[in-house]
C-alpha cells in the first residue's frame, strides 16, 4: 500500500449497542458511503501504563491499565446532499454507537479487496471549517471507539 488514494469511508445505520465479531461487521448490509474524504485521523487500541513505586524496588513496577479503542477525526469536502455526511451528521445526533469501515486501493489481486478496518462506536460533530479563499469548506466529525478494531487482510 503505497498511499491512503482509492480508501473508502462507510458507515452502517443500524445501532450496535454491543461489541461486534467479524461476521457481524461482514453480515451488515446497510453500509452509506461517505463522499469526498480528505482525511482520516488514526486509530487504535491506546493502553494506559499504570505504575506503583514501592519501598523495596529501584524501577517502577508497571502494568497495563485501561485501553481506549480510540478517537478519529474524519473531514470532508463539503457536499450538500451526499448521503454519507447526512447519515453522519444525523447520527451525530443521537447517543447510539454505529459500525464504520474502511477499505484501502491495496487488493492483491483482480476482483479482490483491500485491507478493510472496522470500528464501532460513537459520532460527534460536525465541525464546519473556516479557512482563507483557497481553502475548501469542509465538515469534519469524531468518532469515538468502543472495542478493538477488526483488520481483514487484502485479498
Amino acid at each position: 500500500m503505497a498511499t491512503n488514494k482509492g480508501m473508502t469511508f462507510y458507515v452502517s445505520k443500524t445501532p450496535q449497542p454491543q461489541d461486534m465479531a467479524l461476521i457481524e461487521f461482514e453480515a451488515l448490509t446497510d453500509w452509506v458511503k461517505v463522499s469526498l474524504v480528505s482525511e482520516v485521523g488514526e486509530s487504535g487500541t491506546n493502553t494506559n501504563i499504570v505504575g506503583l513505586d514501592t519501598m523495596d524496588t529501584e524501577f517502577t513496577q508497571k502494568g497495563k491499565g485501561i485501553s481506549n479503542a480510540g478517537d478519529f477525526t474524519l473531514t470532508c469536502k463539503l457536499k450538500t446532499g451526499d448521503a454519507g455526511q447526512e447519515l453522519m451528521s444525523d447520527l451525530a445526533l443521537t447517543n447510539m454507537n454505529y459500525a464504520f469501515k474502511r477499505v484501502w486501493n491495496d487488493q492483491l489481486t483482480t476482483g479482490g479487496t483491500g485491507t478493510t478496518i472496522y470500528d464501532r462506536g460513537i459520532i460527534v460533530g460536525p465541525l464546519i471549517a473556516g479557512g482563507g479563499p483557497e481553502d475548501f469548506p469542509t465538515r469534519t466529525w469524531t468518532c469515538g471507539f468502543q472495542q478493538r478494531c477488526v483488520e481483514v487482510p487484502a485479498t
